[in-house]
C-alpha cells in the first residue's frame, strides 16, 4: 500500500465509495479518507468533480467525519477477500488537495490531522476559505 493508493467496496454490498491513502503514519497505519456524492449541507472542504479520478461519475465531496486509519495487514485481506477492490492510483495532485482538505475541514479527527501535519501537509491558503482548490 501507499499513498495514492485507492480502494472501493465491493459493489455487491450496495455501497459504492471509493477510499484514498493520502499518507502513511509513523506506525505505518494508513491515512485514508473516502468520496462521496455531492448534497446540499454537507462539508465542501474538498470538492471534485468527473476530471479528478476515473472512479468519479458526478460531483462528490470527501467525507472527512469517515477518516481512518487502516491496518496495510487487515486492509490487504479485505482485498483478497474482495470485501474491498483495488482502484486507479490517485494523481499526487488529488492526494495533496485530499491532504490539505482535511487539515481545513472542522470534521477530520484531531488524530488524522495531527499525523497529516507530521508527515508535511501543509495548511493551504484554502484552509481560510473552507475549500480545496486545484493548484
Amino acid at each position: 500500500m501507499h499513498v495514492g493508493f485507492t480502494f472501493h467496496d465491493n459493489p455487491s454490498f450496495n455501497r459504492r465509495h471509493l477510499w484514498v491513502i493520502v499518507s502513511i503514519a509513523p506506525n505505518g497505519k494508513l491515512v485514508a479518507f473516502n468520496i462521496t456524492s455531492h448534497r446540499d449541507g454537507i462539508d465542501e472542504s474538498c470538492v471534485l468533480n468527473r476530471s479528478d479520478h476515473p472512479w468519479l461519475k458526478v460531483k462528490s465531496v470527501i467525507a472527512y467525519q469517515k477518516g481512518q486509519l487502516w491496518d496495510p495487514v487487515e486492509l490487504q485481506r479485505a482485498l483478497d477477500s474482495q470485501i474491498y477492490q483495488k482502484n486507479e492510483v490517485a494523481s499526487e495532485e488529488l492526494v495533496r488537495r485530499i491532504a490539505e482538505g482535511a487539515l481545513a475541514s472542522p470534521r477530520t479527527k484531531g488524530e488524522l490531522k495531527d499525523i497529516l501535519i507530521e508527515r508535511g501537509t501543509k495548511r493551504p491558503y484554502a484552509v481560510q476559505t473552507k475549500k480545496c482548490s486545484p493548484a
